[in-house]
């Protein structure tokens, strides 16, 4: 490529969506790459060693020893905002979806600059000083970290939105919510009602057959397709399109209510009641009754592993061979 200067030492490129080449070099400044010409911008900067152009055309200079300058007017100037950097390097430089900035430094960790000029450190960073190597930001909105001491690593973005209510009332109670194999999220709603997730809204649910005694009151995805339901009343259901079937206890009892169901990865369903305690029911084999463990709201594990149950009362147990 046609230019001005005889060597160039480059140390960093960033493209614009003009399909500007911006040239970063050690000792010459900053160059750009236009119609094929190659074209000195500035020559205030002795060492550059990052380069990035955001959405709205701004183009980030990271520097080894001058810090974070942007291009105004055809000037390099300092960034605002900037206080909370430390005085290191900076290693690479990466203009995020929404606005803002991530910075890289050697032996400084990783920083992120928003888009009103806020600065904060990388909240989930190495305890001790780590040098950036290079950053990603995929399509899923995921940033990958690539560091000299402290390997690759993730951080992800989860941005909280809320999911209205059809009807009347939009911002009604989620009480339960689970997302079957098929990838459907249900939940239930301020009355009890079953509820799942479409275009951005919860939506009711009508189920085919009846479904009781009392209001829903626990929900969890069958590993086999469907839904498992259960009862005020101590009613137990798996929902199938659309349709539900009831489940027979064993003697033809029903529990004194439902509080959370729990399907674990061998299969085995647990139910856990208020005063009976948890009710083991395996695909194949007579169920299991286990009344020391009262008032379950919440179950993780099992399987081959034993089970964690936590209650308002009891605290967190593991249910194994020697009991609760």
């Amino acid at each position: 490529v046609p230019c001005d200067a005889a060597q160039l030492r480059i140390q960093a490129m960033a493209a614009d969506r003009e399909g500007t080449l911006w040239i970063g070099t050690g000792g010459s400044g900053l160059w750009r790459l236009r119609d094929q010409r190659l074209e000195l911008v500035s020559l205030l900067v002795g060492d550059i060693t990052a380069l990035d152009v955001d959405a709205n055309g701004t183009v980030w200079v990271g520097t080894r020893t001058q810090g974070l300058l942007t291009l105004v007017e055809g000037r390099l100037e300092p960034s605002t905002g900037t206080r909370a950097l430390p005085a290191r390097p900076i290693t690479t430089l990466r203009a995020d979806r929404d606005g803002g900035l991530w910075i890289g430094t050697e032996q400084g960790g990783l920083f992120h600059r928003a888009r009103d000029g806020r600065m904060e450190a990388m909240p989930d960073g190495p305890p001790v000083r780590w040098t950036v190597l290079c950053l990603l930001e995929d399509h899923a909105g995921t940033l990958w970290v690539g560091s000299e001491d402290r390997g690759l690593r993730t951080t992800f973005k989860v941005p909280f939105r809320a999911v209205p209510m059809k009807g009347p009332e939009p911002e009604a109670a989620g009480r339960m919510g689970c997302q079957d194999a098929a990838g459907t999220v249900w939940c239930l709603t301020g009355d009890q009602s079953l509820g799942q997730v479409r275009e951005g809204r919860v939506e009711p649910v009508t189920i085919r057959g009846s479904v009781g005694p009392g209001p829903i009151s626990a929900l969890w995805p069958h590993q086999g397709g469907g839904l498992w339901l259960g009862t005020r009343g101590g009613g137990l259901f798996l929902l199938e399109q659309g349709r539900a079937r009831g489940v027979a206890f064993q003697g033809g009892s029903l529990p004194g209510g439902i509080l959370s169901l729990y399907e674990d990865p061998s299969g085995d369903l647990w139910i856990a009641t208020p005063r009976q305690g948890l009710l083991k029911l395996p695909p194949n084999g007579a169920p299991q009754v286990l009344p020391m463990a009262r008032g379950v709201a919440a179950m993780t594990g099992g399987g081959p592993a034993p089970p964690y149950l936590a209650s308002p009362s009891q605290g967190l147990g593991i249910l194994d061979a020697e009991g609760l």
